[in-house]
């Protein structure tokens, strides 16, 4: 995390106990996500001359929610490039509220 912060090279946004939220621009993620995961893996030293590295995976996302259907922004694993478009900002006061009643007898 350190090595990212003093490059610069994301702007570090969250730090979760075994994970981070980093903030970019949406044209360089293909460029970036290989640079920054690379940055995490801290080779150490351990006995008769093997290393251990530890790797990392990513996610990629506007928001903190999982990836569904009725989040298409959300979080899902990257795997080279994310296709996806974020969707159109609404304004809340926009959203459809539903209310289910049960019928009465």
């Amino acid at each position: 995390m350190l090595k990212i912060w003093r490059e610069q090279l994301a702007l570090i946004v969250m730090d979760d106990h075994d994970a981070l939220t980093f903030m970019y621009r949406e044209e360089d993620e293909d460029r970036l996500i290989p640079i920054l995961l690379d940055a995490l893996v801290i080779p150490i030293p351990v006995s008769n001359g093997r290393v251990l590295r530890i790797p990392y995976d990513a996610e990629v996302g506007w928001n903190k929610g999982h990836y569904s259907d009725a989040n298409p922004d959300g979080l899902r694993a990257w795997t080279g490039h994310d296709p996806r478009k974020r969707q159109p900002i609404r304004n809340f006061l926009d959203t459809v509220v539903t209310r289910h009643l049960e019928a009465v007898k």
